[in-house]
Formats: structure tokens, sequence, C-alpha cells
């Protein structure tokens, strides 16, 4: 029995609102801190400590990477959290793939108008060669496998692979 594995991490680029959320976060923490050491008032260091878990909170949701593990035709999403915290998004069997084909094939155009929710789990970037797979006829996810990966579910399903 010969398994394949391949791992495959993408990180999630920032967008412009987790930039700039993060600035005002981290410049209110920052401004509440110079008050308190001014004023010794405990209600502003409340403020400090509410504005520190906000921090926390934004660092997790805009700090993201994905991993793709292939394994023996499963694929598998995690998304990691800041480098701390892992969940697992979706796991796809290659068995039930039904095309996998760069954004804006046309081998994509008998699925336009029945998936309705595609999650992206890409880098975000516009020059990244992205990916949709469409699995279970109505669901698809948006990936950036890379050419090992896309070499390595090609030999398994060489027909519902394309790399235009």
């Amino acid at each position: 029995m010969s398994e394949s594995y391949l791992e495959v991490m993408v990180k999630k680029e920032n967008t412009l609102l987790g930039k700039l959320l993060s600035m005002v976060v981290m410049f209110l923490i920052i401004f509440t801190v110079v008050l308190f050491v001014l004023s010794l008032n405990p209600i502003v260091l409340f403020g400090t400590i509410l504005f520190g878990i906000a921090m926390y909170f934004v660092r997790m949701k805009t700090n993201l990477e994905y991993e793709y593990l292939y394994v023996d035709k499963e694929l598998s999403i995690d998304k990691i959290m800041n480098r701390t915290k892992r969940k697992r998004v979706t796991k796809i069997s290659i068995e039930r793939m039904e095309v996998l084909a760069p954004i804006g094939s046309y081998h994509l155009d008998d699925y336009k108008n029945r998936i309705t929710k595609v999650p992206d789990y890409s880098s975000g970037r516009a020059e990244a060669k992205r990916f949709l797979l469409v699995y279970e006829g109505q669901r698809g996810v948006i990936i950036e496998p890379g050419d090992d990966m896309i070499r390595m579910i090609k030999n398994i399903a060489p027909r519902k692979v394309f790399n235009d």
C-alpha cells in the first residue's frame, strides 16, 4: 500500500482593514497606558486591559495561515490563527471531488450557478495562482495548492484536475 503525503502552508495576506484595526487598537493601548501612568486611575487601567484583550482577538483574526495536508486521497485544510491555535476547517475526499481548476477556467462554467457559498482558504494575493475545488456537486473551496499538490491529485483523479 503506497501512501502519498504532502503539506503546503499558505500565509493569508493581511487586508488594509486588518492593518488599520491593529494600528488603532495598538494606539489605544499605548494611549491608555500613558494616561494610567499620569493619573493612576483604576478605570483607565481597566480600559487598558480591555484594549489588550481586543488586540488579542484582532491578532487572532488577522494573522492567519492555512495548511493543506494531502494524505492518501484526502485533503484536509486547517486554519492556524496567530501561530498559536489550529482549527480544522474542512476535510475533502478526492473521490468526492468533481473538478479542480484555476479560477476563471472554462472548466468551472458548469458549476457557476450550482455553488452558492465558496470559502476562500488562499493567501488573497492578486498574483497568486488560486484554484477552485468543487466537491459533492454544490460545495467548493478556493485554495492555493502549489504544483506538487496539483501533480499528486492529478495522479489520483486525472480527468478532474485541470491546470490551464
